[in-house]
């Protein structure tokens, strides 16, 4: 049960955060059913067809030894053979989603599979894209905004 003064904390303004971050997970859920992948509960034993899991409990474990649980976990036979994780996170102004960036790229990197963050929303500070910028590598990608994940789609990346 949420007591009221929870319920003040988020207010409006966290509300609004939370719709539009499920809606980045939306356009990216809409994108690769358009494309032919298949909507699993589960990881299947010997996939055949391009599929995609969502919100995933996966075998992977954050740095708090608890199950990483990515917004999508994506395998193709060509594209992604060894699977691609997806994770949107979204900050409309600043606050809390810097103080997360941290455990989220320890938590991906981790996985030691290709990783694509999508950071969209305007609230991100400096600091903490830097951050983010500077954990890339071959396996690690970060996306900066909504139009560039789009491009990145348009171009084939799934």
């Amino acid at each position: 049960m949420v007591r009221r003064s929870e319920a003040l904390v988020l207010g409006d303004a966290g509300r609004q955060a939370v719709h539009n971050g499920l809606e980045a997970k939306a356009y990216t859920r809409d994108r690769l059913v358009r494309l032919g992948y298949g909507l699993l509960r589960r990881l299947p034993e010997a996939p055949q067809q391009p599929f995609f899991l969502m919100d995933w409990r996966s075998p992977y474990l954050t740095p708090y030894g608890t199950p990483l649980v990515p917004d999508f976990y994506v395998w193709h036979g060509e594209k992604h053979p060894h699977g691609l994780i997806i994770e949107h996170k979204y900050q409309d102004k600043a606050g809390s989603a810097d103080h997360k960036l941290h455990f989220t790229v320890a938590s991906l990197k981790a996985t030691g599979k290709p990783v694509m963050l999508v950071m969209t929303g305007v609230g991100f500070s400096e600091g903490a894209r830097w951050y983010c910028q500077q954990a890339q590598d071959r396996r690690f990608t970060v996306v900066e905004s909504l139009d560039a994940w789009a491009a990145l789609l348009n171009r084939g990346l799934l």
